[in-house]
C-alpha cells in the first residue's frame, strides 16, 4: 500500500480428433472421477497433436482446498493465439509423485476467450491427503505439483504460511522461494497485491532495469489484455512457480490487482481521464480469476471473493474483501488541514471518523462474517484480510508529518521536564534539570501547540479510518467469546498486535506479514541501517497494544495452530535486489498468543 504523499472457458466442439467435450455453465468444471485408473481419454490427449505447439511455461498452481475437492489450475502458451483456436489439456491427479496411484483425471479446453488458462475443480477426494498433479497438452507436460485437502476430524495443528505484496520491478521474489522450503503447510494464504497495475515508471521502479524485471506492458494496467500480460508475466517468476507448486493457495485480492487505494467506485490512482473505473475494475477482476486457483461466485454485478475454510475442529479461515465490496472512499487529512495555519481541526476529523455509515465490508459481507461466527464451534477464529486492524494511532503532530518521531520524543521528554519542573518535582534528577536547560529554548508556543494534539490513526487506508464497522467485528468476537486471529498484509512491515474493543478489554491478535518485495516504512522515511532499530523501538514504545514491529525487511510469516496456541513466525532475506539471497535469521521473530486474556507473548 503506497500513499500519495508517501506516495485477467467456454466449452466447444472438439471435431479435430473426433472427441467432444460437454459445455458447463460455471467457468471451472467438476470432473473429477473418484478413484479412476482409466486414463484412456488422457493418453489419448498425451498423444495429440494438433497445430498447435505449446509450452507450460507459467507453472501450475492448486488453491481453494476443502475436505473433498481442490481447484487446480495452468496456462498453456500456444506458438499461435488466434481466435478460434481450442487446445485440449488432459490433467491428472495421483496420491504419488510417480503417479502410480491416479485418483482422478479428466480433459479440458485452453481457448483465447480465457487467455488460454485451465482451471479444474475436482470434487470427491479424501481430506488432509497429499496428492500430485499435473496437465498434459500435444505431448508436453506441465511440472508436476503437490497439493493438500483440508482435515475434516480432528487435527492436533495447522500450519500456514502468509504472503503478501509482491511487486515485479521492486525485487526478486526471494520471499516466495524461502516459503516453497517450509515443511508441512496445510495451506499458502496470499493476502493481496499480487500484482501491481503501475507501469514502468510507476512505484518502486527505480532499480528494474538493472535487475531485468521491467513490467509488461510498459504502460499502467487499464484492459482486460494489460491485466491478462501483467499477470502472464508475474508467473513466469521461477519463485512464483516454486511457491505455487509447493502447497494450495487461499487468496484474496488487495487494491492494486485494481488501482492504488482501490474502494468500490474509485481508486486514487484512476484519474479523470482514464476511462470508466467500472470497466476496468471488471476487466481486472476477470483476469484475476483467469490466472488463480479460486472458484468464482458472482451475486449481481459483484463478483464475491470473500469464504470461509474449514480446518476440522481447529479453525475457521475466513477470507475478507476489504476493497471491492463495501468500502467507502477513505477520508484523507488533507481535508482536515487549514491551508494558511496548518491547524488540523479536531473536531471535525473526529465526527467524520466516528461516522456509523462508514463501510470497510458492507452490510452484506459484515452480516456473512457475523453468521460464521455465530455458527462456528471451532478453537480459533482467523479473519484473512489485508490491512491492519489494530489501533495503530500516534500523536497528530508525527501523522501530519510537523515533527519526526525522533523529534517529537525529544521535544515530549523536554515538555515532560518542564511539567515536573514547574510542579516542584524534587525527583527531577541534575541531569534531566542540565538537559532541560540546554534545550528549553526549543520549547515555543507553537511546538506546545503541537504536543497538545491527541493521538490520531496514521493510516486511514486501514481499519483505522472505518472504526465503526471495526467495532462490530470486536463487538461479535467478545460477545460470542470467540479466540479472534486476524491476519493482514498490505503495510509491507511485520506488525503483531493486541486487538481491543472501545472499551478497552482484550478480544484478540493481530499478526500482519511483510511484503514480498515491495519497500517499507524504511522506504517512505529514508532510513539508515543506524535508524532502524531506535525507529522500531519508538514506534511501539508510541503505539498502544503494538507488541512487534519490522521496519525494514522483506519476507513471509508462518503460523501454527494448536489447542493451546498459535505462533508466528516472521522469517526475512537479506535482499530483493541481488539474483541470490540468505535467510536473515538474526532478524526472525517469534510471537506467541495464548487463549487468555493476556494477548501476544514475544518468545
Amino acid at each position: 500500500m503506497e500513499k500519495n504523499y508517501l506516495t485477467r472457458r467456454d466449452f466447444f466442439k472438439l471435431t479435430k480428433d473426433g472427441m467432444s467435450i460437454a459445455v458447463l455453465s460455471s467457468s471451472i468444471s467438476a470432473c473429477a472421477v473418484k478413484n479412476s485408473r482409466s486414463t484412456d481419454g488422457v493418453d489419448r490427449i498425451r498423444s495429440i497433436n494438433n497445430k498447435a505447439v505449446v509450452k507450460f511455461i507459467h507453472g501450475v498452481a492448486s488453491g481453494d482446498p476443502t475436505t473433498n475437492s481442490v481447484v487446480l489450475w495452468t496456462r498453456i502458451t500456444p506458438d499461435s493465439e488466434e481466435n478460434g483456436l481450442v487446445v485440449p489439456v488432459a490433467w491428472e491427479l495421483s496420491e504419488d509423485s510417480n503417479f502410480d496411484n491416479k485418483v482422478a483425471h479428466g480433459i479440458e479446453p485452453a481457448s483465447i476467450k480465457s487467455d488460454f488458462t485451465v482451471k479444474v475443480d475436482v470434487q470427491n477426494l479424501t481430506s488432509q491427503t497429499h496428492y500430485f498433479f499435473r496437465f498434459f497438452c500435444n505431448g508436453v507436460s506441465s511440472p508436476v505439483a503437490s497439493t493438500k485437502t483440508l482435515p475434516s476430524e480432528r487435527v492436533q495443528s495447522v500450519k500456514l504460511s502468509v504472503v503478501s505484496c509482491s511487486n515485479y520491478p521492486a525485487g526478486h521474489f526471494h520471499a516466495y522461494n524461502l516459503a516453497a522450503q517450509q515443511k508441512d503447510v496445510d495451506a499458502i494464504l496470499h493476502l493481496g497485491d499480487f500484482i501491481y497495475e503501475y507501469g514502468r515508471d510507476g512505484y518502486a521502479s527505480e532499480h528494474a532495469k538493472e535487475l531485468d524485471r521491467e513490467v509488461l506492458p510498459e504502460h499502467e494496467l487499464f484492459t482486460l489484455q494489460d491485466y491478462r500480460i501483467r499477470y502472464a508475466q508475474y508467473r513466469t517468476d521461477i519463485n512464483l512457480q516454486k511457491l505455487t507448486h509447493s502447497a494450495p493457495l487461499i487468496a484474496v485480492w488487495d487494491d492494486h490487482e485494481i488501482s492504488n487505494d482501490a474502494f468500490k467506485n474509485g481508486a486514487e490512482n484512476h484519474q479523470q481521464g482514464e476511462g470508466s473505473y467500472f470497466k476496468r475494475k471488471t476487466a481486472a477482476m476477470r483476469a484475476y480469476f483467469e490466472w488463480m486457483p479460486i472458484r468464482q461466485s458472482i451475486t449481481g454485478k459483484n463478483k464475491i471473493i470473500y469464504r470461509s475454510f474449514k480446518f476440522g475442529e481447529l479453525l475457521d479461515l475466513h477470507m475478507l474483501d476489504t476493497r471491492n465490496i463495501g468500502r467507502d472512499q477513505q477520508m484523507s487529512y488533507a481535508n482536515y488541514i487549514d491551508p494558511e495555519t496548518g491547524l488540523f481541526d479536531t473536531k471535525s476529523f473526529s465526527s467524520d471518523l466516528a461516522a456509523s455509515d462508514r463501510k470497510m465490508l458492507g452490510s452484506g459481507q459484515l452480516r456473512s462474517l457475523q453468521d460464521n461466527l455465530e455458527t462456528s464451534t471451532s478453537k480459533w477464529q482467523v479473519l484473512g484480510q489485508q490491512v491492519l486492524m489494530g489501533r495503530m494511532n500516534l500523536p497528530a503532530a508525527i501523522v501530519t508529518q510537523r515533527t519526526t518521531i525522533e523529534e517529537y520524543k525529544n521535544l515530549a521528554k523536554l515538555a515532560g521536564i518542564a511539567k515536573r519542573l514547574t510542579k516542584g518535582d524534587k525527583r527531577v534528577a541534575e541531569l534531566e534539570k542540565k538537559y532541560f536547560e540546554s534545550y528549553k529554548h526549543l520549547l515555543s508556543p507553537e511546538v506546545e501547540t503541537l504536543l497538545q494534539l491527541p493521538d490520531i490513526p496514521y493510516n486511514l487506508d486501514a481499519w483505522d479510518g472505518y472504526s465503526q464497522e471495526r467495532e462490530e467485528i470486536l463487538m461479535t468476537a467478545k460477545r460470542l467469546n470467540k479466540n479472534l486471529v486476524v491476519l493482514a498484509g498490505d503495510t509491507h512491515n511485520a506488525w503483531c498486535n493486541n486487538l481491543r474493543d472501545i472499551a478497552g478489554d482484550f478480544v484478540g491478535v493481530e499478526f500482519a506479514a511483510p511484503s514480498v518485495s515491495s519497500p517499507g516504512l524504511e522506504h517512505y522515511l529514508d532510513l539508515s541501517k543506524e535508524d532502524i532499530a531506535p525507529t522500531e523501538a519508538n514506534i511501539v514504545e508510541l503505539i498502544n497494544d503494538l507488541r512487534y514491529f519490522n521496519a525494514a525487511d522483506r519476507g513471509f510469516m508462518t503460523l501454527l495452530f494448536t489447542h493451546e496456541t498459535v505462533k508466528a513466525t516472521w522469517h526475512f532475506v537479506d535482499t530483493v535486489k541481488n539474483d541470490t539471497y540468505k535467510e536473515k535469521k538474526h532478524r526472525r521473530n517469534i510471537i506467541e498468543y495464548r487463549d487468555d486474556e493476556h494477548g501476544a507473548s514475544i518468545l
